[in-house]
């Protein structure tokens, strides 16, 4: 019986042995484990020793230690991830997160967002100018700004100052617009041949801007040689935009010279109206001095509204200075018209 015990209590001792010599051995294997663990997820902050825990020499009894740990002695377990890091975001940092829904009115992108804030469609971006977009087209006319009077004088003695050879060499607008901003006592005091120089290098778009104000006021300023050296065309140009009013203030003589110089083609280009009312202003040493032939290319261009307005006076007047070529040419109707 004391011999069994003998070898119980023997064979007790040697499982004990054993037990404290695997502990010794695979403790540093088991040590590892928390350490490939948090290998695993990343981590490179807290790392924990690799060699076995503190312990004292291994006992002959039955051990009365705790139970062997998976991680290191006096060690806090592993962090997951980083030490003191934040979760990751999935957006910018520190910003809000985007609001669910339809954005609110007035906020929807458009094909100029991202670009300067300026004119609408503008790829420059450029700011808006002051008092809103400026209107397409060209500036307005001098006609439509206010006349600087020092200009106006500054333009007028450079005329007077001018031969007409050298007044024939400034362009059209130009006089133009020195012309408009002249009135009749500047008119007279250039004289006649400067004003057919001027008037010699206009045409029929500065004689419209001109109006017959300033038209009348040139013509009234010029006599027959001028009139002569202008030519038809001139004159037709300028009778065109010219009216009754204007016909008026000319007088008979005036427009006398300017019918004398002027043809068939002119006549028609004027129409009835503008004949009746130059005519019309014209009495019997105008009509003598015309002559039959310049008395027939107007009546033949004039109706029967015209020659009712004309009046039997001013009929008679022009018939008595036509002879029978200019009759027979003028045909029956015409005839019958002013009788």
């Amino acid at each position: 019986m004391a011999q069994n015990s003998y070898i119980h209590a023997k064979f007790l001792r040697i499982i004990t042995s054993l037990f404290l010599a695997f502990v010794m051995l695979f403790t540093p294997v088991f040590s590892s484990l928390p350490q490939i663990s948090f290998a695993a997820h990343g981590g490179d902050h807290g790392s924990p020793p690799m060699g076995p825990p503190m312990m004292g020499p291994p006992m002959m009894g039955p051990p009365t230690q705790t139970p062997p740990s998976t991680g290191p002695a006096n060690s806090a377990p592993a962090p997951k991830g980083p030490a003191n890091s934040a979760p990751p975001s999935t957006g910018p940092a520190n910003s809000a997160p985007a609001p669910k829904g339809p954005a609110p009115a007035g906020d929807k992108p458009g094909p100029t967002d991202g670009q300067p804030k300026g004119n609408p469609g503008d790829p420059k971006g450029m700011p808006a100018p002051a008092g809103g977009p400026k209107p397409d087209g060209p500036p307005p006319s001098n006609e439509t700004q206010p006349s600087d009077p020092e200009k106006i004088a500054e333009n007028f003695d450079r005329l007077k100052g001018l031969k007409v050879n050298e007044i024939q060499d400034l362009e059209g607008d130009e006089l133009r617009g020195m012309v408009n901003d002249m009135g009749d006592d500047m008119f007279k005091e250039l004289g006649g041949d400067k004003l057919r120089g001027m008037v010699g290098n206009m045409g029929d778009a500065q004689f419209k801007e001109l109006g017959g104000d300033k038209l009348r006021g040139m013509a009234m300023n010029m006599g027959d040689s001028e009139f002569k050296e202008l030519g038809g065309d001139k004159l037709r140009g300028m009778a065109m935009n010219m009216g009754d009013s204007e016909f008026k203030e000319l007088g008979g003589d005036k427009l006398r010279g300017m019918v004398g110089n002027m043809g068939d083609s002119e006549f028609k280009e004027l129409g009835g109206d503008k004949l009746r009312g130059m005519a019309m202003n014209m009495g019997d040493s105008e009509f003598k001095e015309l002559g039959g032939d310049k008395l027939r290319g107007m009546a033949m261009n004039m109706g029967d509204s015209e020659f009712k307005e004309l009046g039997g006076d001013k009929l008679r007047g022009m018939v008595g200075n036509m002879g029978d070529s200019e009759f027979k040419e003028l045909g029956g109707d015409k005839l019958r018209g002013m009788a």
